[in-house]
């Protein structure tokens, strides 16, 4: 007979068929704007945030089943994404009731699609080349969640995100949201691996919240490391930008376009009937 704890494993090891893509807040650093319109559907070059976002759940983590999870400007996410049959997925949506509370509790107002294993990713986040599918190579350590992160050294990512201290064999064991002091060179990323166990230590924290009365989805999820089963994983993404403010959003651009830069030159072609000097 299986031993309990062998059934949660493997149950923790299932690769997801689900993922989440959180798209609800009001982004107040990006103001003006974010004003008008909702940060996640910020173009960079051809495409949006969000919709890069879905390219890589379809892409490298080998997922259509995606949850839009909607809230401010709900109604231009939905009027530009539909049912998601033109980007070879197809798309859901459910509302959040409480923007303001965070994304802990904006996770447990839709809990109904959270009864499996899923990815989340968040829809302002911009990635260049990452490799998300070796979240795929962590299932097999049958995790109760996995972070992200890639390596940077710039200090002002990683003091807008949040810093990981990781030990032997990948594992968490503790992260620090938008710390003062950065001491070591690992950026969070907003990708993350969870399990109904996640969801299940959310419900708990949100029935007896912090003396700061908001509960965080990554402490919370960080919480769960002293177990042992909670691993980090390396997205080797060095261009990775959370779009916070317009200042990123440019910042954004210009990388794209550097990195891409070969696809964007023109030979221009300028006749000159025996005028060769002239051009010299």
């Amino acid at each position: 007979m299986m031993a309990k704890s062998e059934t949660n494993s493997l149950q923790s090891s299932a690769r997801p068929t689900r993922a989440i893509v959180l798209a609800a807040g009001v982004g107040l650093r990006a103001n003006p704007a974010s004003k008008v319109t909702n940060k996640c559907l910020f173009s960079v070059h051809d495409h949006t945030l969000i919709e890069g976002q879905i390219g890589i759940i379809r892409d490298q983590l080998g997922i259509t089943d995606i949850v839009v999870v909607v809230g401010a400007f709900q109604d231009q996410v939905r009027a530009k994404l539909g049912d998601g049959s033109t980007m070879g997925v197809a798309l859901r949506y459910a509302e959040v009731r409480r923007i303001e509370d965070g994304m802990a509790i904006g996770l447990l107002d839709v809990r109904e699609y959270l009864d499996i294993p899923v990815f989340i990713l968040l829809a302002d986040e911009l990635h260049y080349r990452s490799q998300h599918s070796r979240l795929i190579e962590f299932l097999d350590r049958g995790p109760d969640a996995l972070f992200t992160y890639t390596k940077t050294n710039n200090p002002y990512q990683v003091m807008s995100n949040f810093s990981i201290e990781i030990g032997k064999d990948e594992r968490v064991i503790s992260i620090e949201e938008k710390p003062k002091t950065v001491k070591n060179d690992i950026c969070g990323c907003g990708t993350l691996y969870i399990t109904p166990k996640v969801v299940d230590a959310l419900e708990k924290a949100a029935a007896s919240p912090p003396h700061t009365g908001r509960v965080e989805l990554y402490e919370v999820v960080a919480s769960l490391a002293a177990e042992g089963r909670v691993f980090a994983v390396d997205l080797d993404d060095p261009d990775y930008i959370n779009i916070n403010t317009l200042e990123d959003l440019q910042r954004g651009k210009f990388t794209y376009r550097t990195r891409e830069f070969d696809r964007f030159t023109i030979s221009v072609i300028i006749p000159a009937w025996n005028e060769a000097q002239a051009i010299e």
